[in-house]
């Protein structure tokens, strides 16, 4: 397992972006639309808020 740094922005008034840190067992493909709705839905349960509040913006 390894850390990862998820950038992502809520779709509201807000303006910028946050990150949160997840552990994935390997880097995901986000041109892969079933790893990104994978990571879509565990970044969710890490920041407890619905999937289509956000857009995820990117990986490190």
């Amino acid at each position: 397992m390894q850390t990862y740094t998820i950038e992502y922005a809520f779709q509201d008034k807000e303006r910028t972006s946050r990150t949160c840190e997840v552990k994935l067992d390997r880097t995901p493909d986000l041109n892969d639309n079933e790893q990104l709705a994978d990571l879509y839905q565990i970044v969710s349960e890490a920041i407890r808020k619905p999937i289509t509040t956000f857009e995820i913006l990117s990986v490190r």
